[in-house]
């Protein structure tokens, strides 16, 4: 009877419900929605909203999304093109609003300018910019000679990166040759020219807050930063093991005096894993190092909030604390190939990821638990695994004096 009473009761404990774990129920609070575009997808931007007195505030939405993409060259059934979405976190759904075609070259690279509604695209031959209408169906209007200088920067090749500084007065520029350059706006004169840094392409590059400094990563596995505009070297990052840097962008600490730099943030693909590293920028004393994937890290960005999303080649979205390097969230198989964008809203409120899966996903940036909480929560794990301990050594002293009792 009292076997059959155990297994009544043990019955009884597998068919109750199981609370959720911590993951599962952070992935169920997070807002997230995926739209197809019906491309491979490879250049990712958000558009600024524009000013309360513009006169397209008001037909502008909330939160914009720019994305680049296409089959390139050949006749094949996939077409290039520009395309426009929408994304609404309180219903969590992201649709496609306006589209653009490109003719027969996708745009690889985009970056929206901080101030006006232009957007500059990388194509394989050079450069093309955009007037961007928010919140139309014919959102595109590609800038013509009369009215900007187009003829600097439609014939220098791709790009493999862009960059705006926050001023929004300079636009950095990484070739696929291993060229640097470095441009004035809106007059597109061409401030800096650095010819064949590297053997391979350049892959990432970043102003810091204040326009000084400019970062930028390298296929042939190194990470530079200049000063800006004399082109000069300040530092070059010794790689903490073998393999490759790829992403990088310059952010400030939580309450940071503005001429505060603060930290520089890369990820360094080795072995085989992604690794993020953070750096002091005023000693470039490398601070933390972290293993975020098991895979290589294919894009990465930061947020105002102090969040750094991460994707990899598996597909797999990460949201890293960017003070601990701390893993907020994981969303694994975010797409169903490697990761090809991420960006940030402004507020940091959202992050857009796309991939060559064809797949735009938005996702509500995870808040950070405060770090009370998550000492508080140390704390009773520890009391939990010290009381079960100390329950064991009771229960075995208990049954060796049950034992010698017996004897």
């Amino acid at each position: 009877q009292q076997q059959q009473q155990q297994q009544q009761e043990e019955v009884q404990q597998q068919e109750r419900p199981r609370k959720p774990g911590l993951l599962c129920s952070i992935e169920m609070a997070t807002r997230s929605s995926t739209c197809k575009l019906g491309c491979p997808l490879h250049g990712l931007a958000f558009a600024s909203p524009p000013g309360p007195g513009s006169s397209d505030a008001a037909a502008a939405p909330a939160c914009t999304i720019l994305v680049g993409g296409g089959g390139g060259a050949g006749k094949h059934g996939v077409f290039n093109k520009l395309m426009a979405a929408e994304w609404d976190a309180q219903e969590a759904s992201v649709t496609q609003a306006a589209i653009l075609s490109t003719g027969d070259q996708p745009a690889y690279r985009l970056a929206f300018h901080p101030g006006d509604a232009r957007l500059v695209c990388a194509f394989a031959g050079g450069l093309r910019i955009f007037d961007v209408k928010l919140g139309q169906e014919e959102a595109f209007a590609e800038c013509g000679a009369g009215a900007m200088p187009l003829a600097a920067v439609k014939d220098i090749g791709e790009q493999k990166c862009l960059a705006f500084n926050s001023a929004g007065d300079m636009l950095a520029c990484g070739g696929d040759d291993g060229s640097l350059r470095l441009f004035a706006w809106p007059s597109l004169e061409r401030l800096v020219f650095k010819e064949k840094l590297c053997k391979d392409s350049i892959q990432d590059c970043a102003f810091s807050k204040d326009g000084k400094l400019l970062a930028f990563t390298d296929a042939d596995g190194a990470c530079t930063v200049w000063g800006v505009p004399e082109a000069d070297v300040v530092k070059s990052l010794p790689a903490p093991s073998p393999g490759r840097f790829r992403g990088c962008f310059f952010a400030r600490p939580s309450g940071g005096a503005d001429d505060d730099e603060g930290v520089f943030y890369t990820c360094h693909n080795s072995g085989g894993s992604g690794f993020l590293l953070k750096y002091d920028v005023n000693t470039w004393q490398l601070l933390k190092r972290k293993r975020v994937f098991k895979e290589p890290i294919t894009a990465m960005a930061g947020s105002a909030k102090g969040i750094i999303g991460c994707g990899s080649v598996e597909g797999h979205l990460a949201f890293i604390d960017g003070a601990s390097l701390g893993t907020v969230q994981t969303m694994k198989s975010a797409h169903l190939i490697f990761i090809t964008g991420l960006a940030f809203s402004s507020d940091g409120s959202t992050l857009a990821s796309i991939s060559a899966d064809a797949s735009l996903r938005c996702t509500s940036s995870p808040e950070v638990p405060e770090a009370s909480s998550a000492t508080t929560m140390f704390v009773f794990i520890l009391l939990l695994i010290i009381l079960a301990i100390l329950y064991q050594h009771a229960e075995m002293d208990l049954l060796k004096a049950e034992s010698h009792h017996e004897n």
